[in-house]
Parts: structure tokens; sequence; C-alpha cells
């Protein structure tokens, strides 16, 4: 059967070009067709999708920048409910990452602008953390089968620091780091978010080409608001931007994650700002980099 030209459907005498529209058939790219889980078309290196979506420089240099302006704006509009929602489970997650990281048995919950990680037992779970192991692993083979290293240096740590705290940790520690991952979640989740932007996952894992956008979104506002109260903090050298005053009562009289760190496992004011303002710091700082990186790189050639 006679080859045809794919975009014209005539005949084809030579494999280069169309005679008929002139068409570089190397440079030939069907059109795509829409789908709910939409890709760009990209090039492809040995079968296999780059491990970044290859957006043009203006969409690099603007993405981030432009979605931190719209989050701004949904401060003064019925939207910030909704992000206010998010982030609340954004932090539980944070709590219920840590417990699972630990082998303990964790279900993160948000009810509009409060929330709980809702804890079955306070005894480590061989199942549980060998299935928070799996998932690591499985992402890990599939990120190395795909180049997607964006995965691969995230699971390594993961499955290093779930080892350490299973196996090593004593109880108390355990229940400490559990309480500390609220707020540490929605700074290092909210990070995660948002460098994931310009990253491929492997497999069926990987983000639909849209969804990547209101993932920024969420994953801005958080840090945005998390960093600024931390900052506060410093600023102000108390925990009242998080309704914690100087005395010794929570707000609401409910006990709090940072009331129970500073009563129960005796964290002072200093550690709070160490801690939760070096994670700020450094999650700013590793976007940053990211961003220029990405920024700085030549639009894709169209074929």
């Amino acid at each position: 059967m006679d080859k045809k030209c794919p975009k014209c459907q005539a005949p084809l005498t030579n494999d280069q070009q169309c005679d008929s529209c002139q068409l570089v058939l190397s440079k030939y790219r069907p059109p795509s067709k829409f789908r709910f889980y939409i890709r760009k078309d990209l090039p492809k290196i040995e079968n296999n999708p780059l491990p970044y979506f290859e957006d043009s420089k203006k969409l690099r240099l603007f993405a981030i920048p432009s979605v931190l302006l719209l989050s701004l704006f949904c401060l003064k509009t019925p939207l910030v409910h909704f992000l206010l929602f998010l982030k609340v489970w954004v932090h539980e997650f944070g709590h219920a990452g840590m417990a699972w990281a630990s082998g303990l048995r964790a279900t993160p919950l948000s009810f509009g602008g409060s929330g709980m990680a809702f804890m079955s037992s306070s005894e480590r779970s061989i199942y549980v953390y060998l299935c928070f192991i799996f998932l690591n692993s499985f992402l890990m083979r599939n990120s190395i089968r795909d180049k997607a290293p964006f995965i691969f240096l995230g699971t390594i740590p993961l499955i290093i620091f779930s080892t350490f705290m299973f196996f090593f940790a004593t109880d108390n520690k355990i229940e400490e780091m559990t309480v500390m991952g609220g707020f540490a979640g929605e700074i290092l989740i909210s990070f995660f978010m948002v460098i994931s932007f310009y990253f491929r996952f492997p497999g069926k894992a990987d983000w639909n080409y849209f969804l990547r956008w209101p993932i920024l979104l969420i994953g801005l506002y958080t840090l945005v608001n998390s960093t600024s109260s931390w900052i506060e903090v410093h600023l102000t050298n108390s925990l009242t931007p998080f309704g914690v005053n100087n005395s010794e009562s929570a707000v609401l009289g409910v006990p709090g994650d940072l009331y129970r760190l500073r009563n129960d496992y005796d964290w002072t004011l200093s550690k709070f700002k160490r801690v939760y303002l070096s994670l700020c710091f450094f999650s700013w700082l590793l976007i940053g980099t990211i961003y220029f990186y990405f920024a700085s790189q030549k639009s894709p050639k169209t074929n």
C-alpha cells in the first residue's frame, strides 16, 4: 500500500518531503486531540517524556509571579475561604505524613477553618511502615524508568527518614515530631507543590498539564501565609500571630500544636523561630534557584 502524506493525504514519492504540500515529514507533529488529561506534545528522548514541562520562556518567567499576585488578590475575595480550607488540609497532611513515616495510622481531616489528624493508635505498625516504604520505592523505581529525577531525589530522604523514625526514634520523639509536622507541612508540602509545577512525575502519577496551575496557587498561598506568620513571630518576638499568648493558655482554651510544643516538649521561642524560619528560608531559596534556572532557559524549538 502506498504511503500518504499525514497532512494532505497525497501519495508520497519519498520519505523526506511531500511533493504536494511541501511538508517536511521529520518535522511533522499531528495535532493533539482534547482529552480530560490533555498533555502538551513534547519531543521524546528514547520514547520517554522529558523530566520537565518544556514551556515557553515567557511562561516560565511569569508563571510564579502571576500566580503569586493571584493568590494575594484572592485574599480580598470569597475564594480565600476555599484556600484557607485547603491550607488547613495541607497542615493536617503535615501531621499525617509525619505519622505515616513513623509507622502510625493517621487520617488528615479538615473542617472549614480548622482540622485534625485523627490517630487511630499510638503504637507503631509494621504494616503502615511497609506501605510507606513500598509507595516510595515504587515511585523511585518508576522515576528511574521514566527519567524523573525530581521524584527520585525526593524519595531517598523519605525512605531514610522513615526507617530511622520507625526503628530508632523513641515514642516521645515520634509524638513531638508529629505535633511539629503540622506547621512544618505547611512549609515543606507547599514548597513541594510549588516546585512540582516545573517537573513531571513518573508514569500514571504524572501531573495533568492544567492541574499543576491550581496546585501552584494552593502551594504559593499556603507558603506565603505561613512565611508571613513566622516573620511576624520574629518581629513581635511572640507566638501571638498563631493565637498563643505569652501566658500559659492556648487560644480559646484549646491546646494547639505550638502550645503543646512549648509546654510538653520545652520548645523555646528561639527554637520555634530557628526551626520554622529556617524551613521557610531554604524553601524560598530553592524555589528561587529553580525559578531562575528555568526562566533562563531558551524557549523550546517548535518543529
